[in-house]
């Protein structure tokens, strides 16, 4: 890849370190309360206590979250720009943030049963 190209489209490479940090503790978060919470005590209202105990994390994972779909859409623009000659980390940061954000798009419901058949039925 010519030095000029790798150059001018580095700073979104650079960005995703201030954007995924934000979307993994926002979704971590609930999947935790999809998992074991829901596992341990039965049904929540999942992120109703995140928000409500750490109110400025949850609205910076808020803002990661939609900041994260964008970062999404101009790789994808600088994939179609580049023809797709993407250095390795780059392919891992947009994979770890694709795979980070479909696990929003698994239904709880899917999730819970998933979760009673690999760990069993809960306290």
């Amino acid at each position: 890849m010519p030095k000029e190209i790798a150059y001018r489209t580095r700073w979104p490479w650079v960005a995703w370190w201030a954007i995924y940090p934000g979307t993994a503790i926002l979704l971590g978060r609930q999947l935790y309360e999809k998992t074991y919470l829901t596992w341990k005590a039965g049904p929540q209202m999942i992120g109703f206590s995140f928000v409500h105990l750490y109110p400025l994390l949850f609205l910076f994972g808020v803002l990661s979250m939609v900041a994260a779909y964008v970062w999404l859409l101009i790789v994808v623009i600088t994939l179609v720009r580049q023809r797709g000659r993407l250095y390795w980390h780059q392919w891992v940061q947009a994979g770890l943030t694709v795979a980070t954000l479909a696990i929003d798009y698994v239904a709880t419901e899917a999730w819970q049963r998933g979760m009673v058949l690999v760990l069993g039925v809960g306290s």
